[in-house]
């Protein structure tokens, strides 16, 4: 009871403080908070989904980088067949790093390992910010969700509240 007695008066206090003086308000307030936190959401994940695809142009250029020495070898033997058994695990790792470069940067031209590395550093600063952004708005949606349960069970639990209310603007 007392524990229940302390949540109501800290929601009246936060009803007060951010001068809500409506369910529909209240409503609103939790709708655009939710909206907010979305918003957040996606950013974030379209900041991860950026940062793994430079973490595969990463991988995918150093695969090329340390197997293009071999390859160019194998394209200047005379015995193709017999260069390409004793080396198949590092001809193939070149050509899947290739195709693999081709299909993640498109048209686009490849950027070197060293611009790469710098984009991932901003990619990285960037999603923590936003990951502080997103749980700072997911707080703020779950303590709003909270404030409006709350207000809820004040009205279930005591409908003269309401008669009161409704008799105060008669």
């Amino acid at each position: 009871k007392i524990s229940n007695l302390q949540q109501m008066s800290q929601t009246i206090a936060f009803l007060q403080e951010h001068d809500i003086g409506t369910q529909e308000e209240l409503d609103t307030l939790l709708s655009s908070t939710r909206e907010d936190q979305q918003a957040k959401h996606d950013a974030l994940l379209a900041t991860e989904k950026r940062l793994k695809t430079v973490n595969l142009l990463i991988h995918n250029s150093g695969q090329y980088l340390a197997n293009k020495k071999v390859y160019g070898e194998y394209l200047k033997a005379k015995n193709k067949k017999q260069f390409r058994q004793e080396h198949e695990s590092e001809i193939l790792l070149y050509e899947a790093a290739r195709k693999s470069l081709k299909e993640l940067a498109g048209d686009e031209k490849i950027p070197t390992l060293k611009q790469l590395r710098a984009v991932k550093e901003a990619l990285i600063a960037e999603k923590n910010d936003l990951y502080e952004d997103y749980s700072f708005a997911r707080a703020k949606y779950r303590e709003l969700q909270t404030i409006q349960a709350n207000v809820q069970s004040i009205l279930r639990d005591n409908p003269e509240v309401i008669r009161d209310h409704s008799q105060d603007r008669s």
